[in-house]
């Protein structure tokens, strides 16, 4: 029998190298999985949670990200994108948009804070986009419908006004942010102290 070359004596052992390596990762994330369950109240760890923000942005169309809003940020623009995020948005990310909610703190992974500066980084196209089309394997819906007329921009711009970036002299905006009833919880005065977050 002829002796392999060189190259192939190579392939044949990075593909068993390969293998190996797929059999024990598969086995580690067998037992890590059996271990600590499958919870939705477990935490994501850093690296879930990184690389799943990555395929994410990675999964966003290039001309979706770098779409503009075509609405300005109107004082009625944003009071619009506020009664679409109370309607059909608060009940995960709350009212102040901090995600501080019951169901949004049992999702897996959890409601993001959309006024952190990674979820105010995206561009208006990749919330636009998120927001119409959802997040697979996440508690985010698509709230796209093509029997209505949609008010996503609005939202956006809502979203963006949660963000630092909004001036406090800016008092068109801050009337339109803020609610009828300022309370953002009704419980009990007696839960307060424990639940300040959610006041």
């Amino acid at each position: 029998m002829a002796a392999l070359p060189t190259w192939k004596k190579l392939a044949v052992a990075l593909l068993s190298i390969g293998a190996i390596a797929t059999i024990l990762a598969t086995g580690l994330g067998g037992y890590v999985i059996f271990w600590s369950g499958l919870r939705a109240t477990a935490e994501p760890s850093a690296l879930e949670a990184a690389l799943a923000r990555t395929v994410r942005n990675w999964a966003i169309p290039r001309a979706e990200r770098r779409a503009t809003n075509p609405l300005q940020p109107t004082a009625e623009n944003i009071r619009a994108g506020r009664d679409a995020f109370l309607l059909r948005c608060a009940g995960c990310h709350g009212y102040d948009g901090r995600g501080l909610t019951p169901l949004g703190r049992n999702l897996y992974p959890r409601a993001p804070n959309l006024r952190d500066p990674g979820t105010q980084a995206l561009s208006d196209g990749a919330l636009h986009y998120i927001i119409e089309n959802g997040v697979p394997l996440t508690g985010m819906a698509a709230w796209s419908n093509p029997h209505q007329a949609s008010n996503s921009w609005s939202l956006v711009l809502f979203i963006r006004s949660l963000g630092s970036g909004t001036s406090a002299s800016d008092t068109s905006v801050n009337a339109a942010i803020a609610h009828p009833t300022a309370a953002h919880y009704v419980g009990s005065k007696a839960c307060e102290r424990c639940h300040a977050d959610e006041y």
